[in-house]
């Protein structure tokens, strides 16, 4: 809506203007007009490729934060139970009846 306003009052104003003129400028104007736009070939933009670029972008992100996150220390990963923790587990499991489907199984994996 903006735009046509503006598009309506620029005509206005050149038709104002070229009203002043007289017709010797005014051709002149009109086939100097002809002549820039016979000439001028209205070029679409090349397309370009960005996904390789963009890949290449994302590539060197994803190592960066690999390179840069801090890592877990391998205690971390190892949980750690005192034998009235591990005591309270097994009393957890046998209540909820976990070990009587297979005993043989469960005995295998008590042995080191």
């Amino acid at each position: 809506m903006n735009g046509d306003l503006l598009t309506t009052r620029a005509r206005e104003v050149y038709l104002e203007s070229t009203e002043r003129l007289d017709e010797a400028v005014r051709a002149a104007l009109a086939a100097a007009r002809r002549r820039a736009l016979a000439s001028s070939t209205i070029r679409e933009p090349e397309p370009v490729a960005w996904w390789p670029v963009g890949a290449a972008a994302a590539a060197v992100m994803l190592a960066a934060m690999l390179w840069i996150a801090p890592q877990p220390a391998p205690e971390a990963y190892q949980a750690s139970l005192d034998e009235a923790g591990l005591q309270e587990l097994m009393a957890l499991g046998q209540e909820l009846g976990l070990g009587d489907e297979e005993p043989a199984l469960y005995a295998w994996l008590d042995h080191p």
